[in-house]
Parts: C-alpha cells; structure tokens; sequence
C-alpha cells in the first residue's frame, strides 16, 4: 500500500475525481450517482490495478534523480531529502537502494561541485567499517560548514593565516577533533561553536554556556553535529581592535 501511495501521489490528476474524461472517471463515475456507489476497496482494486505496479522505467528515473546535481548555494538538506525518498520509493520494490549505492551517487554530485574535493579525499581514507550513512551525512554536512566559514572570511576581508590565535586557545590542535569537540582549529586557529550564533573565537561560548540563547537552543550542538543550528563564522570576530 506505501508502494501505491508513493506512486499515485506522484501522478495526482489520476485520482482527482474533477479531472473529467480521466480513465478513473469514464470506469468509476456513474453519470447519475458520480463516485457515491463506488466502494473504497472498489477504488483502491482500480488504483492498484491501473497505477500500482512501479515499472523497471520507474526504478530507473529514481535512481538517476540521486545523481541530479546540487547547487553549491543549496543547503545539503536537498541533498539529504532526495536520498530518503529515493531510497523510500524503491524500498518494497525488487531493487531497492543499498546505503553504498546512495553514497556512491552523492560523492559523484559532490565531486561535480568541485566544492567539496578535500573532504571527498578524507572520506576515501576513512575505513570501510566507518563509512555507514549516517557518517556520511555527519562528515559532509561538517565539510559544507567549514566549506562556507572560509567563504564567509573571504568575504569579510580577513585570511585566517593572518588571524590571532585566542589567549586561552590551544597553541595546536589536534589534526582530527573528535565527534565530541565542539572547537575546530585551521591554520593554527581555533574556533568555537554556539548552536545560536555560529563559529566564534571565544572559547568561553560554546552552545552549552552561551549566555544569549536564541529559541530552541540546543546546548548540547557542537561543531561536528551542528543539530541544526547557525552554519556561518560570526564575522563580528574579525574585526581588528583599534591601534
């Protein structure tokens, strides 16, 4: 019954009853009595024989909607919407979607962009076992965010290289921060995350001690699961103190 949901919601003027001259009403509207002597399972047997066989042609028009590219100004939750439905759509069906095809066809999408060439190298290495789904998606919604800060430095004037390492920032950082960590360093600056106001250099703001929360704060967001929350640096920390 999902299988036939998914696919006479993709072909509504099918099961409008106003459509006039549709094959569903010249079979199941009596001129006289319309649709009112029309039994539900009556529907649903005309449904499933007419529209509820999904076709090998219908498979692969799904499948190459996982290859549709992506516009680099797009939040990736386009990306990540579109693969839960073309993986729901072929689910019940004799080729459903494997979580390896799924990421096989976005890190092609990915690597057309030609914005995201660094992180793609970085999943290439991780181990097989890591590389499940839901890594996936935690690894490239990280690599867009720290993809978008540096477009966002640029903007504002300011090359991290010539940025001040924070007082009670670590002198390096790891190469690697781990899942829990909610600071990110590049080129020997450290910066730290707030669900409510994004990447900053303070390291006493953080999503669990900001002290201006925003509605619906999360105060256990951090930088390698943002849940949601601010995606830009806050350029107010680029201003230069005066001389």
């Amino acid at each position: 019954m999902t299988g036939l949901y998914r696919v006479t919601r993709s072909k509504p003027e099918t099961t409008d009853p106003e459509c006039r001259g549709t094959y569903l009403h010249q079979k199941l509207d009596d001129k006289i009595h319309g649709y009112a002597d029309v039994t539900p399972q009556e529907l649903l047997t005309h449904l499933t024989t007419k529209y509820g066989t999904i076709t090998d042609t219908d498979l692969e028009d799904n499948r190459k909607k996982l290859s549709s590219p992506w516009n680099p100004d797009d939040d990736l939750d386009i990306i990540w919407g579109r693969v839960t439905d073309c993986m729901a759509f072929a689910k019940d069906t004799s080729q459903p979607i494997p979580e390896a095809t799924a990421i096989s066809s976005i890190l092609q999408v990915f690597a057309a962009s030609g914005v995201l060439d660094q992180y793609i190298h970085e999943w290439n290495r991780k181990p097989a076992a890591n590389k499940t789904y839901d890594n996936f998606q935690e690894h490239f919604d990280l690599a867009n965010l720290l993809r978008l800060e540096e477009l966002t430095t640029k903007q504002a004037g300011f090359h991290s290289a010539n940025f001040a390492t924070p007082p009670n920032a670590p002198a390096t950082a790891s190469a690697a921060p781990t899942t829990s960590s909610n600071s990110i360093t590049v080129d020997s600056t450290t910066m730290y995350y707030c669900w409510s106001h994004g990447l900053g250099f303070n390291p006493n703001h953080t999503s669990a001690t900001c002290q201006r929360p925003s509605e619906k704060h999360d105060h256990t967001a951090t930088i390698r699961n943002p849940k949601g929350g601010c995606r830009l640096i806050n350029t107010a920390a680029f201003r230069r103190s005066p001389s």
